[in-house]
Order: structure tokens, then C-alpha cells, then sequence
């Protein structure tokens, strides 16, 4: 017994290792669910949610990207990714030394309600993008991409997230985008906090309100922001006053987040 208890404690043990893989190569036809069980899925190839149909990513799911893929929704469809506290959806690159832009980007589009909670975007072009829809963004992680958050026409919630390492953090543009960015982490990106494009006539407001960006110096914080105050052509302004005067906790569940607020 003395041999046979160890191989029997190995046996089991191996038994119950998580080697499950799903490799996805087409669109998602029907509602459909990815679980831990089926983690990581890995992408090679460009996936589309189709009309009418919903792709629910459940709490621990990894979705690795093998290539410069993207995994979008049509017209009617829905991303729905439900990560929870502890135990996120990862959205990441499958290479075995992992770089921005490894991957394109996830992307939802038209009237269907979309969500992402509690998942991390790493390693994309630009880890998520909205196109003419209104997805609500929360407790999200997006860092180490060329562009963090894309909005096209686009008027997205983002809450309780932190946007870090990227390039550009948040890029809006399109006259018909209306998005709501508060009490987000929005700081150490290369490039631009907010970068704005394509807005002629009428003037719009966008509010960015008690968001903490890296500083509480409000000549620094504008400074990391392309609006009408830097061009003339664009008619949008993004309202960043009053800011958090301390980083906000973006993993705590909804309503705790707790921040000290500058002004």
C-alpha cells in the first residue's frame, strides 16, 4: 500500500485538473453560453454573434485570442459577459509572450442591450468598441492596448473601471455619441485620457465627471485631453470637473465604490 497510495493520490489528482479547451472557428448561430468548464476558448478566427441571438461569457471564462481576430455582434444581437468579483472574464492575447494588438477587439453594435462586468481586456488593438449601441461597462479592467475603449457613434456607460497602459484610454468619436464615463480609474496611458474626433455642429457636453486621472492638478488632467478646447473644428467638450481626488476600488460590487472627491 505504501507504493500504491501515491500513484493513487496522483491518479486522482490529475483526474480532477482542468484541461478543457474549446477552440471557436464560426459565428454563434443560438443563444448560447460559455462556461468555466469550456475555458479557455480560444479564437481563431473572426466570430460573430448573429441576429437574435445572445453569447452569455460566465464568471472565470478566458477567452484568448490566436491572431488578429475580433469577436463582434450583428444588428440584433448581444454580448452579454458576467464576471464577478474574484473571478473575472479575461479577454487576452493566446500568444506565448503577449503584446498590444496581438488581437482586434471585442465589438457590439444596434439596440440589443449589451453588458460586461467584472472582465479584463489586455493585449488588443483596442479591447472594446461600441458601434451605434448602449452597453453598460462596469468594474472593467482594460490595459497594455493601443486604444482602451472606442466609441463610434456610441453612448456606452462606463463605471467603476480602470482604463491604464493603453495608448489612447477612450476615443470618441461621431456627433451621435453620448457616453457616460464616471467614477472610473482613467490613468498612465501614453497618449491621450480622451480623445475626440468627428463632432461638428451642434456643441455637445460629454460627461466624464468624478473620474480619478492619475492627478488632481486640473490644467494636468486637460492637458491629456483632445476637445474644443484643443481644436476649433470639434464642437464637443468633455465635462471633467469635479474629479476624484484618489483612485477609485473598481472591483467592489455596485454602489461601493468608495473615493475621496476633489472640488
Amino acid at each position: 500500500m505504501r507504493t500504491l497510495l501515491p500513484f493513487l493520490l496522483v491518479s486522482t489528482l490529475l483526474a480532477g485538473a482542468p484541461f478543457a479547451q474549446t477552440y471557436i472557428s464560426g459565428p454563434v448561430t443560438t443563444d448560447t453560453i460559455w462556461n468555466a468548464a469550456g475555458s479557455p476558448y480560444v479564437i481563431q478566427a473572426d466570430v460573430d454573434v448573429i441576429d437574435g441571438s445572445t453569447l452569455t461569457i460566465q464568471a472565470g471564462v478566458t477567452v484568448a485570442f490566436d491572431g488578429d481576430f475580433m469577436l463582434s455582434t450583428a444588428w440584433n444581437a448581444a454580448i452579454v459577459a458576467a464576471g464577478a468579483p474574484g473571478d473575472r472574464v479575461l479577454f487576452t492575447s493566446n500568444a506565448g509572450v503577449p503584446q498590444t494588438n496581438d488581437w482586434k477587439w471585442v465589438v457590439v453594435s444596434g439596440p440589443n442591450p449589451s453588458s460586461l462586468a467584472h472582465c479584463t481586456f489586455e493585449y488588443a488593438e483596442q479591447g472594446f468598441r461600441a458601434g451605434n449601441a448602449e452597453p453598460t461597462i462596469s468594474h472593467c479592467v482594460i490595459r497594455h492596448c493601443s486604444t482602451g475603449i472606442y466609441c463610434a457613434n456610441a453612448s456606452p456607460t462606463i463605471e467603476h473601471s480602470e482604463v491604464t497602459a493603453c495608448g489612447t484610454a477612450i476615443w470618441i468619436h461621431g456627433n451621435a455619441s453620448d457616453p457616460v464615463i464616471n467614477t472610473n480609474n482613467i490613468h498612465d496611458n501614453s497618449s491621450w485620457s480622451v480623445y475626440v474626433t468627428g463632432f461638428p455642429e451642434p456643441a455637445v457636453t460629454i460627461d466624464a465627471q468624478n473620474n480619478w486621472w492619475g492627478t488632481t492638478d486640473g490644467a494636468e488632467i486637460a492637458l491629456d485631453i483632445k476637445d474644443s478646447n484643443d481644436d476649433p473644428d470639434l464642437y464637443a467638450t468633455i465635462d471633467f470637473d469635479p474629479w476624484l481626488g484618489a483612485m477609485s476600488t473598481v472591483e467592489m460590487s455596485w454602489g461601493g465604490v468608495k473615493a475621496l472627491y476633489e472640488r
